[in-house]
């Protein structure tokens, strides 16, 4: 027998009890469904069972795998909606439109499922298989979904926060998480991902807040992470931001960025690249690795840029190399002492590399011209210059003489550093219901907020101004020394030849004068 129930739903107010009174009375007129529905004296119903939890209905289900179905079909091309639940309200409680609890024996081995949702999609509209619109002006924090997690300690199954799989076959974009925040109005912080990871301090497992497995055999670019900001707003852009904070009890590494790359391929290898593009004539300067290292204790060594590379092939390597397109621009600028333990290569020392060669004549004359000195390094200038007494040459006096090994540079402008306050960060608290010792809760309240941290950090708010010197080119003064000695070392032969020749001519003067004497 086939009987149906009319339901009428207003959209300001779910007044639907005397519509479901009078259409549940009329089906428990007929047989054998009167068993089935109970009418209480509050007006509530329930299927299977009679009402006693104060809902307004009630269903108990345990003969069939489904608790309720519910077709919708239509043809029309207005709106169909499956189930739609609106709860309204001014009281303070928590409104749920939906709630779901699934409770399973433990000696079950089948999925347990809070809310499964299947989509099948065949025309050109979009799919969604679960859509959140969250509209609210109150000062309360907004959850487009929000899960949470409780598994016995003693489990050691998995727990997936949220887990994805997308199979795309046609040719559009897939995208595993697609978030769009737009917030022109708050004055809170914007996180299109938010995540935070608290694990006690006894645990020896890895703590990871994000971690991303590609497996990709097209040709086209793989990324782990890529992030694309166009902001033309006065605050600091950052393509990623790392903050890592450690216990001072802590025996590990700290590493802001960490990357290992597996190459089998014949094309290069980048553990790092970056790439800094200024299309505007701005004078502002442009770091392609900018490192700033700070350490309040002693003890340690602070390496701004440390490099290793291990050789196990052929052919030449280069534990850090640095170039530049322009002859005139430096490759490298070192503010302060450099020290060098293997062998410097001149390697622009190749004929074949050189035209229009010529023999240095003068030396001599040019390195007598020169005025050594002694002299120290002003401490007042803002820059690392070497300490005690030093030995060399004027800038200025060598370029009268040999203008050519005579350059001027510019010394960059430093960074001007300032503790900038930056917005109080609205981050959830860390959990309370994990099991902590004491100590464990000690350690914990050592370490600072995200907040903290945040608002201890430093910004460059400027540059000083660059200023312009004068450098001489040392190097090449040793070809002009050595042209010098060979000048010298001529003459000197010359006049040994000279010394000879007189010698001779004495001698031969002192035999005639003894001859004449006799």
């Amino acid at each position: 027998m086939s009987h149906s129930i009319i339901l009428f739903q207003s959209h300001h107010r779910m007044k639907i009890l005397r519509y479901y009174l009078g259409a549940l009375l009329l089906v428990a007129a007929w047989s054998p469904l009167t068993a089935q529905i109970y009418v209480d004296a509050d007006e509530d119903v329930g299927i299977g069972q009679t009402n006693t939890d104060n809902s307004k209905v009630r269903l108990l289900n345990t003969t069939n795998n489904r608790g309720f179905y519910l077709t919708a079909d239509g043809s029309s091309t207005s709106e169909l909606t499956g189930i739609f639940n609106e709860v309204t309200g001014t009281g303070t409680g928590a409104k749920v439109a939906f709630n779901n609890r699934v409770a399973q024996v433990a000696g079950s081995n089948q999925n347990a499922t809070g809310l499964f949702n299947w989509t099948d999609n065949y025309g050109s509209g979009l799919s969604y298989s679960i859509a959140n619109w969250i509209i609210g002006n109150g000062t309360g924090t907004k959850f487009g979904v929000y899960g949470h997690y409780v598994q016995n300690a003693a489990a050691s199954e998995d727990i997936l926060g949220i887990s994805q799989r997308v199979r795309n076959y046609g040719t559009g974009q897939a995208y595993g998480t697609h978030t769009l925040i737009s917030a022109e109005g708050g004055g809170g912080d914007k996180y299109g991902s938010l995540t935070q990871v608290f694990q006690p301090i006894s645990s020896s497992k890895q703590a990871i807040g994000h971690h991303t497995t590609i497996w990709h055999k097209g040709a086209g670019n793989t990324m782990a992470y890529d992030a694309l900001i166009t902001a033309d707003g006065r605050g600091t852009k950052y393509g990623f931001r790392s903050q890592v904070y450690e216990n001072t009890a802590a025996l590990s590494s700290a590493y802001g960025i960490h990357n290992t790359t597996y190459l089998y391929g014949p094309r290069p290898g980048y553990g790092l690249y970056n790439y800094v593009y200024d299309n505007t004539s701005s004078s502002n300067t442009k770091y392609g690795i900018y490192n700033y290292v700070q350490d309040a204790t002693s003890g340690s060594n602070k390496y701004g840029i440390y490099n290793y590379l291990e050789k196990s092939g052929t052919g030449t390597n280069y534990a850090l190399w640095s170039g530049v397109a322009d002859g005139t621009d430096y490759a490298g600028y070192f503010s302060g002492n450099e020290v060098v333990t293997g062998t410097e290569v001149d390697g622009m020392s190749d004929g074949r590399l050189k035209e229009g060669t010529k023999d240095l004549v003068g030396a001599l004359g040019m390195i007598a011209q020169l005025k050594p000195k002694s002299y120290r390094f002003k401490d007042n200038l803002g820059i690392q210059l070497p300490e005690g007494l030093q030995y060399g040459l004027i800038a200025q006096e060598l370029e009268t003489v040999m203008p050519d090994l005579v350059t001027d540079f510019s010394v960059p402008g430093q960074p001007i550093y300032e503790r900038v306050a930056q917005p109080k960060a609205a981050l959830p608290e860390a959990p309370t219901d994990l099991s902590l010792s004491k100590s464990e809760k000690d350690q914990l309240a050592l370490a600072p907020t995200a907040t903290e941290l945040v608002e201890s950090s430093q910004e460059i708010v400027g540059y000083e101004a660059e200023q312009s010197y004068k450098a001489i080119n040392y190097r090449a003064l040793i070809p002009v020394l050595v042209g010098a000695v060979q000048e010298q070392q001529s003459q000197i032969e010359e006049q040994q030849s000279q010394i000879q020749a007189l010698q001779t001519e004495v001698q031969a003067l002192r035999g005639t004068v003894q001859r004449l004497s006799k």
